[in-house]
């Protein structure tokens, strides 16, 4: 008896999810109170996207994309990116677009406040699950930061970030789901989650595992009741649901691709060889783990040379992403010591989450981007929650109160400037010098509006950074072409030679040079973008 009390006593400190009271998860004003306020919460920091339009992909994958456009069921045979090397599936995130479009064409900001919505619902559905495992406290804590955090801003302003707020919206209610009671309903809400998840987003093919990581923490019940039967047929229905993904996915879009084909700029890790390729994903973790904690500098772009594929030893990222991985097996066993279930399927969830997009067992095809970090942020802000809410209100209420702040202060700043595609991508490009993909961008966008100067402008400034890509030097003599400044195309055709000499410049240079007439060979080159 004595050992056993003292077992519960442990328990009770070191892991007060074991032991919450029922009550406290269905009763009170708290119970609705909680995701409210969270709902709120993310419902108004990016009431600003609603003034804003289609930026980076979301004119690719929606107002030029013909699928979306004019023919629905190509959706579910073809690739959600045409241009893409990487073979993604993600036909239900297509069909919403496709639905908007026909109810409101090229309006954009219906498909920002669709996008809204789902991220104070993914906001709720934190706080769900959080309260399941560890208490409403926790949950509610984890829901705000949620809310606010910064590095969401990507997923949610931009309007094709909705793939991962369905996703994550689907796996959250799944988990939350599958901690409730079994019964027949819930199967079928189980297994509708499931299919939502993966139709929207490769990182859905995790359900299965993330029900798994969290069976220790389900109430027991007897091996012979009717809930063991009713979870054999989760199992069974599960099983056919991803049979028959796995089968239509490989029969209309395969799975594999070849890695060599990734343009460089967008993953410069298909250039990583040996220690680099073992070595790059820490400073990724590390990036990612800078992100998580403080969340101060982002950008939609970190391709081209930012990162890069060499990893430096005197790198910080290096370092802190050893750290991270560290600090992720040491919480892991004392989970494990202490059978903290909750806090042990956090850790877990987020090593799966993150791993599938971390470019560590085969590159995908970006080398970072805060967007992925949207679903494994989820069960990284319930570990925070379940760590703060054992802390003193006193103590506890005044820090997150100042970090929701200041999260939200950062969140509205950064999504404003998703407003404007031309002023975001000269913003991006003036705070990541390298993003060669913003440069690009800023330069189209001014050409399409017949700024001929602001585009030769970014081209210019495009190329002083990045001396070494042709593509600028090539949009800066095509600018200097459509301004009439045959001097000044002369110029940056030698510079560009100079800089980039293997790159094959589409140019006539004038008389003097070459005793042939000084125009152009071809029109202004539209070539680029992510």
């Amino acid at each position: 008896m004595g050992n056993t009390a003292a077992k519960r006593q442990m328990n009770q400190r070191y892991a007060p999810e074991l032991s919450l009271p029922k009550a406290a998860e269905s009763r009170g004003p708290a119970a609705w109170a909680a995701p409210l306020s969270v709902a709120i919460v993310a419902v108004l920091v990016y009431l600003i996207t609603l003034h804003g339009t289609f930026i980076y992909d979301d004119a690719w994958v929606i107002l030029k994309n013909w699928r979306v456009t004019h023919d629905w069921g190509k959706i579910w045979t073809t690739p959600y990116a045409l241009r893409g090397p990487d073979r993604l599936w993600r036909p239900l995130t297509l069909l919403t677009f496709a639905i908007e479009y026909r109810i409101h064409g090229a309006t954009a900001w219906p498909y920002h406040l669709i996008n809204i919505v789902l991220h104070a619902g993914v906001s709720v559905a934190v706080v769900a699950l959080g309260r399941k495992l560890a208490g409403l406290r926790a949950g509610w804590i984890a829901g705000v930061l949620f809310a606010v955090h910064p590095v969401h801003v990507e997923a949610v302003a931009g309007i094709v970030g909705r793939a991962e707020l369905m996703c994550t919206l689907a796996t959250l209610v799944g988990l939350w789901l599958f901690l409730k009671p079994p019964s027949g309903r819930r199967v079928v809400g189980i297994c509708a989650c499931f299919l939502v998840a993966v139709l929207t987003k490769e990182q859905g093919m995790l359900f299965p595992l993330l029900l798994l990581a969290v069976l220790p923490f389900r109430d027991t019940y007897p091996k012979d009741s009717q809930a063991r039967r009713i979870d054999t047929l989760l199992l069974a229905a599960l099983l056919l649901l991803f049979s028959g993904y796995f089968a239509w996915r490989e029969m209309h879009i395969g799975f594999y691709w070849n890695r060599e084909t990734l343009n460089p700029i967008a993953n410069p890790m298909v250039l990583s060889l040996g220690r680099d390729r073992w070595l790059m994903p820490l400073v990724l973790l590390g990036r990612y783990t800078g992100l998580l904690v403080a969340p101060a500098r982002l950008s939609p772009d970190y391709g081209s040379s930012i990162i890069g594929s060499v990893a430096r030893l005197d790198d910080p990222w290096l370092w802190l992403g050893v750290a991270a991985l560290v600090a992720w097996f040491v919480l892991a066993g004392i989970a494990m010591r202490r059978k903290a279930w909750a806090m042990l399927f956090c850790l877990l969830a987020l090593g799966l989450t993150y791993g599938l997009t971390g470019n560590i067992v085969a590159l995908i095809g970006t080398i970072f981007a805060e967007r992925v970090l949207y679903l494994p942020s989820a069960f990284f802000l319930l570990l925070v929650g379940m760590w703060l809410g054992r802390w003193r209100l006193g103590f506890a209420v005044p820090l997150v109160i100042a970090a929701a702040a200041l999260g939200a202060v950062r969140t509205f700043t950064y999504a404003r400037e998703w407003n404007d595609a031309a002023g975001f991508y000269v913003w991006s490009y003036e705070h990541q010098p390298r993003s060669f993909n913003m440069y690009v961008m800023a330069y189209n966008e001014h050409k399409e509006r017949g700024d001929w100067r602001a585009a030769r402008q970014d081209a210019y400034r495009g190329r002083e950074a990045l001396p070494d890509q042709g593509d600028l030097h090539q949009m800066a003599i095509d600018a200097d072409v459509a301004l009439g400044d045959t001097k000044a195309a002369a110029e940056s055709y030698a510079l560009g030679k100079r800089e980039a000499p293997k790159y094959p410049f589409d140019f006539a240079p004038p008389r003097e040079m070459t005793n042939s007439p000084a125009v152009p060979r071809t029109a202004p080159s539209t070539q680029g973008g992510p």
